[in-house]
């Protein structure tokens, strides 16, 4: 058993790992390429001219790059193709990391530096997998006085696994947007009989 992630259209999954295999039983040798199929078939599909292509090219990059340095698996959903994009983490983890603290706690819920009253609640997702999400605002890093950002933190746990997704925003309006299309991704979850441990996901 696994988590599975049947992300909905909006959202584009990056590969976790390269060379990466096609369905049709071709391989991208480099994120590089990735990214070049993607812009290429979303651009040709859309109509969209060279400079929204360069746009989505950057955010993209950016996604496979927080990848690579943080070893998790990325999500990228663009709000319009030449517009806002929003990078979401998701990390597989041992359920030892949680230790004695509740889920709630583990998502954020007593993080002693963030500003207003904590909130943490129950989700469900489609499948009938629970969990928790924790939203937070906290000071903007390196102490700009009177900036804050909104973290945004779902947390599932299934026999000895963790399952996390993060997603911040420096813009508040921004922040807000997200929420709700992080939510339909978090809700494509499920606790399934795949043959990879970790995280799995759809192309």
């Amino acid at each position: 058993m696994s988590f599975f992630i049947d992300h909905p259209d909006e959202w584009i999954g990056v590969p976790e790992r390269w060379p990466f295999p096609l369905t049709n039983g071709g391989v991208l040798s480099s994120p590089a390429d990735w990214i070049r199929q993607v812009v290429d078939e979303i651009g040709e599909s859309e109509g969209l001219d060279a400079d929204v292509r360069e746009h989505m090219t950057g955010i993209l990059g950016m996604a496979v790059q927080r990848g690579i340095t943080s070893g998790h698996r990325t999500f990228v959903a663009f709000e319009t193709w030449s517009g806002p994009a929003y990078i979401v983490e998701c990390e597989s983890m041992s359920a030892v990391e949680q230790g004695t603290r509740s889920l709630e706690d583990f998502a954020g819920l007593d993080d002693r530096d963030q500003l207003g009253v904590p909130f943490a609640e129950e989700f469900t997702t489609t499948s009938g997998l629970t969990g928790v999400r924790c939203y937070r605002y906290l000071p903007y890093p390196g102490g700009v006085e009177g900036m804050i950002y909104g973290r945004a933190d779902y947390v599932f746990r299934q026999a000895d696994e963790l399952l996390v997704f993060r997603s911040a925003e420096f813009d508040m309006v921004y922040f807000r947007r997200l929420l709700p299309a992080l939510e339909r991704l978090v809700a494509s979850t499920s606790w399934a009989d795949v043959p990879v441990a970790g995280v799995t996901a759809t192309d």
